[in-house]
């Protein structure tokens, strides 16, 4: 199987209003099995962030659709979505009344096909999940993760409102805890990651236990685990509301082999500590095998809230510092490749906004490798990028990648870097051809400039304006190799003849 999300097309959406966009170049057909990069680029405010919102709304409403887990709402727009898997070309769009809807009780009309003939939507192949990811307190993206969508943002999904590094720093070690337990080779992924961003090959989370008097009982059982949750008066007597963790209890109370995991996990914690006294749980998560075997039970915990807010420690240069303590660009970038890295599948739609955030421009310029060689063993995975970074742009390869620059023009936005290749180029370059910034220097600087260059190319140049600007010029510091330097020296040479 492979993917790649081909073309979108909106009309009638409050922000975007109209908008068609092409996401892959014409040659994919030869590289599907590699990664492939759409980024898009444009002005603040000019629709980045609402199209990505978009892509996901429509593909995780077609999987309710077709899943009919759930009725999903209602959307605000009508669409036409296009993608590729297995070489085939799915069209799905949303039609006129007329149609049989989908779904029960569907409110909404959808037509399908692949290869231009019409199928029922159960028919339809979908990416095995869509994953977004952005480190921004104001990401448009639904907070709360399902089976299909994959959230990996700073937002709590409880708490939608509630953002910062704790949140941050909790999702992203249940993130590494459940993958642990769950996928298959995560540990060497996570070492390869760690050693990618300039750390060392070490990870280490560390635990502490709530109401340890209670739950870490020698004679710890499913009976008294049960009765502990039920009778919370009888263990807790000063407690005027339920523990925080009994809502998931009760989704889990008649799983008996899970109950089973958390009490002779108790149990064993109880007997090893009893007489030391000491109930702090640590893990090397790379180089210790103990948490293999623990990260279920530890994974439990969390969410019956048994466990404290975890500790996270990094390892550079032979030292460790608490991962609350690295910069920000630190942390988002680490927190946001492993959140990608404990979701993502091969054939997996991930959509990411701003990834540069915080981060220094060397990091920016290797984002994009970074994603190729962290995420090459997955396969057939397409990325959508909405950036503001110049940087990022340097790396993509004309073969698996498409750039989607946005501009405003009587009140429609349109993209105007169509078959644009920016692989090689210099920041410069793609300053200029792609976000059109005429240069990175100091806005009084160029000005001045400017205005000596046309006192140049005039035949009635005044000295005292040459002088004066030569002289204001003069407290800049140019690099030898400047060009700048031959616009100066033929500003004196004009100067002289002036005399």
């Amino acid at each position: 199987m492979s993917f790649r999300l081909l073309k979108l097309d909106l009309s009638k959406h409050p922000i975007l209003k109209s908008l068609s966009l092409d996401f892959c170049n014409d040659e994919i057909l030869g590289f599907q099995d590699e990664m492939y990069n759409t980024v898009i680029i444009g002005a603040n405010g000019i629709g980045k962030s609402h199209i990505l919102k978009s892509v996901i709304e429509i593909f995780t409403y077609i999987h309710s659709l077709i899943s009919q887990a759930v009725q999903p709402n209602n959307l605000p727009y009508r669409f036409r979505i296009q993608y590729s898997i297995d070489n085939d070309i799915y069209t799905i769009s949303s039609m006129p009344k007329g149609l049989e809807p989908v779904g029960r009780g569907a409110r909404y009309i959808i037509y399908c096909d692949v290869n231009e003939k019409e199928i029922h939507p159960s028919e339809c192949k979908l990416p095995n999940n869509v994953i977004a990811s952005s480190m921004t307190i104001s990401d448009k993206f639904r907070a709360n993760s399902d089976d299909f969508y994959k959230y990996n943002g700073v937002r709590n999904e409880k708490s939608p409102n509630t953002t910062g590094t704790r949140t941050l720093i909790r999702k992203t070690v249940n993130n590494i805890i459940a993958s642990i337990s769950s996928k298959y080779g995560f540990r060497d992924e996570l070492k390869d990651l760690l050693i990618k961003l300039g750390l060392q090959d070490r990870l280490t989370i560390s635990y502490g236990m709530r109401h340890k008097e209670v739950f870490l009982n020698k004679d710890m059982s499913p009976e008294l685990l049960y009765d502990i949750f039920d009778n919370r008066k009888k263990y807790f007597p000063s407690r005027d509301t339920d523990l925080w963790g009994k809502t998931f209890f009760l989704k889990v109370r008649e799983q008996h082999d899970k109950i089973k995991v958390i009490t002779d996990f108790l149990r064993k914690i109880a007997i090893n500590n009893f007489k030391r006294k000491r109930y702090t749980l640590e893990y090397d998560i790379i180089n210790n095998d103990e948490i293999i075997y623990d990260a279920e039970a530890i994974d439990l915990l969390s969410k019956l809230d048994i466990l404290t807010f975890p500790s996270i420690r990094v390892h550079k240069n032979y030292e460790n510092y608490n991962f609350m303590d690295s910069s920000s660009g630190e942390t988002n970038l680490l927190c946001q490749f492993i959140g990608i890295l404990s979701t993502i599948q091969d054939n997996s739609l991930i959509i990411i906004d701003e990834p540069e955030n915080s981060s220094h421009p060397n990091w920016q310029i290797n984002y994009i490798g970074w994603l190729k060689d962290i995420f090459k063993e997955y396969h057939s995975c397409h990325f959508v990028i909405a950036t503001h970074s110049h940087f990022i742009l340097t790396d993509l390869q004309e073969h698996n990648s498409t750039i989607i620059a946005l501009e405003k023009a009587d009140g429609r936005v349109k993209n105007i870097a169509e078959n644009l290749n920016t692989f090689c180029w210099s920041v410069d370059d793609i300053l200029y051809n792609v976000f059109h910034v005429r240069n990175t220097r100091n806005s009084v600087f160029e000005n001045k400039m400017m205005r000596l260059y046309k006192l140049v190319t005039e035949n009635n140049a005044d000295r005292e304006d040459i002088n004066g600007l030569l002289d204001e010029l003069e407290r800049y510091k140019l690099t030898d190799d400047d060009p700048l330097n031959k616009l100066i020296k033929l500003a004196k040479n004009k100067n002289a003849e002036v005399r």
